[in-house]
């Protein structure tokens, strides 16, 4: 602990808004989310792609020349409701076009 500053992630929030991963935090820091093979930056909150082969989701915030970073893990039973559920749709498209059939 440094005196006179503070966690930024301390009260740092990671929620699933449908296909995205959002992340919220209480302060002004910049922040950075890492999640799969996408990343994204600002300030007080920030969204990436959930992508369904990953199950962490690193966060990093940058205050007074020093970085914190914290890991967050999601459910792999999310990820692989929605990785059958894309599997389903892009079996049907296939299917309309008789690419696949059963």
């Amino acid at each position: 602990m440094i005196v006179g500053v503070e966690d930024p992630l301390e009260e740092a929030k990671v929620e699933i808004e449908g296909s995205w991963v959002v992340v919220k935090t209480t302060n002004y820091s910049p922040i950075e989310v890492i999640h799969g093979l996408r990343s994204a930056r600002g300030i007080k909150e920030v969204r990436v792609p959930l992508d369904p082969p990953y199950t962490e989701i690193r966060v990093r915030a940058y205050e007074s020349g020093l970085t914190w970073e914290r890991t967050f893990k999601t459910d792999i039973v999310l990820h692989l409701s929605i990785a059958v559920k894309d599997a389903l749709s892009m079996f049907r498209e296939l299917e309309s076009y008789g690419v696949v059939s059963v």
